[in-house]
């Protein structure tokens, strides 16, 4: 699992995680949230999944 934070012009940080994994990973309580790609609540993140979270 990779994680990634980027900052807009407007100052909002954005959390993206990445799993470059065959497997399933569950993610730890800071990256568990609302993903902004798809607006579903996310716990888990698939293999060779993507969320992006506001920070």
């Amino acid at each position: 699992m990779e994680t990634a934070v980027r900052v807009t012009p407007g100052g909002e940080r954005l959390l993206f995680v990445l799993n470059h994994g065959p497997s399933p990973v569950d993610l730890p309580p800071a990256c568990a949230g609302t993903d902004l790609l798809s607006g579903h609540p996310v716990r888990t993140l698939g293999p060779n999944g993507v969320i992006l979270l506001r920070d």
